[in-house]
């Protein structure tokens, strides 16, 4: 049930008019598109490169490791692949290779598992 304001006549007015007048929506020109593609296909391709990038640095510091190993001490060679270890994930994050930053997440979380493990054993 309605009520309607009532004038100084005691008789019903008509109900406020709604002002129903449509917004035009505007579809996307094909341009709009195509410059919406071109953009998805450049983000693409330099998340490509920089994950190019990393493979090649990550090939570098073997082959430097291949040759500068036999002549490092013996108690050098973890600190050293340590720190490595850490910069590489630092970079893969910074340029956005996750395959690398899950698997790294991967193998800290499934050696504090097996940690938590051999804690509960002693």
């Amino acid at each position: 049930m309605m009520i309607l304001p009532q004038n100084t006549d005691n008789e019903p007015t008509e109900p406020p008019k709604l002002n129903r007048t449509l917004t035009k929506v505007e579809t996307p020109s094909s341009g709009d598109l195509q410059v919406g593609k071109l953009q998805g296909d450049l983000a693409a391709e330099q998340d490509a490169r920089k994950e190019e990038r990393w493979f090649w640095l990550l090939g570098a510091i073997i082959l430097i490791d291949i040759i500068a190993f036999p002549s490092i001490g013996a108690l050098g060679i973890p600190f050293i692949a340590f720190l490595q270890l850490v910069a590489m994930v630092m970079l893969a994050e910074r340029w956005g290779v996750d395959g690398v930053v899950q698997a790294m997440t991967w193998a800290v979380n499934l050696l504090k598992e097996i940690r938590r493990k051999s804690d509960k054993e002693d």
